[in-house]
C-alpha cells in the first residue's frame, strides 16, 4: 500500500515555521522512505485563503491529494516524526478521517475537541466530499476551536466521519502518550527552541 500513501507539509513563504520544518524534515523525509511514502512539503499561498483565519490552505492541499491518492497523512510545520519504525497503515480506517482528542475538559467553557495538527485520511467517496463541505465553510468563527479546527469537529461530528486516534499519532502536552509516533508541539510558547531541543532528544543529541 506504501506508495499509495502521501504525507504533506504546508507553510507560507517567509513564515517562521519554514525555519520549523528545517528540523524536522530530516526525520519525516526518513520515516516516507522507512514505508515507502511520498512526501511534498508545499511552500506558497493560494490567494483564495487570508492566513489571518487559520490555515484553511492545509484543507485546500488535503482535497487535492485526497483525489490522487488512497490514502493522505498532513502534519503541521510543529509536528516531529518520532518513531521512524512505525507503520502509517495503523492510523488509518476506511471512509475515515483519524485525528487525535485533545482533553482541554478542565477549561470552562470544555474547549476539549479533535485536533486538525496532523490528519490521517482514507480517500473514499464520503471522505473527499466530506473535505470537500468542510473546505466549502470558510473561514468559520473566530471562537474556539476556531476557524479550520473548528468547522472540522462541527462537521466531521454531524457526519460521523472522525475516527479518534490513540494519542500516539499527535502526542503532545493536551494528548500526552507514553510512546510517540508522532510528537505534536502546539501552541507552545518558544516552538522553535521547543522543536530544535525535541529533535535533538530523539536523535540522542547533547544540547
Amino acid at each position: 500500500m506504501n506508495k499509495d500513501v502521501i504525507v504533506f507539509q504546508h507553510v507560507y513563504p517567509n513564515s517562521p515555521c519554514r525555519t520549523w520544518i528545517d528540523l524536522t524534515q530530516p526525520r519525516t523525509l526518513q520515516w516516507c522512505k522507512n514505508h515507502g511514502m511520498e512526501y511534498e512539503l508545499i511552500v506558497k499561498k493560494v490567494p483564495t485563503y487570508n492566513p489571518m483565519l487559520g490555515h484553511w490552505e492545509s484543507v485546500y492541499w488535503l482535497l487535492k491529494y485526497m483525489q490522487e491518492y488512497p490514502f493522505v497523512i498532513y502534519l503541521d510545520a510543529d509536528c516531529i516524526v518520532a518513531d521512524l519504525d512505525a507503520d502509517p497503515c495503523q492510523a488509518f480506517v476506511k471512509g475515515k478521517i483519524g485525528a487525535v482528542w485533545h482533553n482541554l475538559s478542565y477549561h470552562d467553557p470544555d474547549w476539549s475537541h479533535f485536533n486538525v495538527g496532523a490528519l490521517y485520511a482514507s480517500s473514499t467517496p464520503e471522505t473527499i466530499q466530506f473535505v470537500t463541505d468542510w473546505l466549502a465553510r470558510y473561514p468559520g468563527v473566530p471562537d474556539f476551536p476556531w476557524w479550520e479546527n473548528g468547522e472540522f469537529n462541527k462537521l466531521g461530528t454531524e457526519r460521523d466521519i472522525i475516527h479518534k486516534l490513540d494519542n500516539a499519532w499527535n502526542a503532545g502536552h493536551v494528548s500526552p502518550a507514553e510512546h510517540k509516533i508522532i510528537w505534536g508541539l502546539h501552541g507552545i510558547p518558544d516552538r522553535q527552541e521547543s522543536i530544535r531541543k525535541a529533535v535533538a532528544e530523539l536523535e540522542g543529541i547533547t544540547v
